[in-house]
């Protein structure tokens, strides 16, 4: 066993509007529930390794090596690989898989909003100190 599914949150299902600001589109996704981590992922949990780094995000890895290790923690946990064909130019997403994937766009965007509505741009508010008033919020 990996541990990975300990990192994993629940995302209820709902609605995500999604927009194509290049080409002025406008669209609803529905998203089924769907299981995200609540963190990034690690060194540790990609490469195994407890070197002191090993806390650290993963990075420098291709979309292909992502897949591949989606692939293999899946393997080590017992489930069935969400991946098929992955040393191929044409990977392919088994949607009937009961292994660890990468969200989509529409479940990505839906995640980040965490129940909010809009757009958020710029930098993120910082907390309230007390005696003194909140960044303002951008629309």
């Amino acid at each position: 066993m990996t541990g990975a599914a300990e990192l994993m949150i629940e995302i209820p299902a709902g609605e995500v509007h999604l927009r194509d600001d290049r080409k002025g589109t406008a669209w609803t996704s529905k998203v089924e529930s769907f299981r995200l981590a609540r963190h990034l992922t690690t060194r540790a949990l990609i490469h195994g390794n407890s070197s002191g780094d090993s806390s650290k995000p993963a990075v420098d890895l291709s979309w292909k090596d992502v897949i591949a290790t989606c692939n293999s923690l899946s393997v080590a946990d017992g489930l069935t690989p969400a991946y098929q064909d992955v040393d191929t130019d044409s990977p392919r997403w088994d949607r009937a898989a009961t292994g660890y994937r990468l969200a989509t766009e529409a479940e990505w965007q839906y995640a980040c909003k965490a129940g909010t509505s809009g757009y958020r741009y710029g930098e993120i508010s910082t907390p309230r100190t007390p005696g003194r008033r909140a960044a303002p919020t951008p629309a």
